[in-house]
């Protein structure tokens, strides 16, 4: 599914912080830092990577400020590259 490339670049910062691994959560905050977006602009691209199931983003936290995201398979596969098998 081709998806525009401002959402692209914030689920490959997603991948890249999390090794390509589901299991591993990283913050939103951080994401949005290294976007360099207006955070509203974000925050707006993590929420439609959220509602796509690129990532699944968690609940904030009582007195926190942040939430942890997580790359799901799908988001993954979103963020591979083809392998073109006819270059030698």
């Amino acid at each position: 599914m081709p998806i525009d490339d401002r959402l692209k670049h914030n689920l490959e910062i997603i991948a890249k912080n999390s090794n390509f691994k589901t299991d591993n959560s990283v913050f939103d905050n951080a994401i949005v830092e290294e976007s360099s977006l207006p955070n509203e602009e974000a925050y707006r691209y993590l929420s439609q990577l959220e509602l796509i199931r690129l990532v699944k983003i968690g609940v904030r936290p009582s007195g926190s400020d942040r939430r942890l995201i997580n790359i799901t398979k799908l988001g993954i596969e979103e963020c591979s590259v083809p392998i073109d098998r006819d270059i030698a």
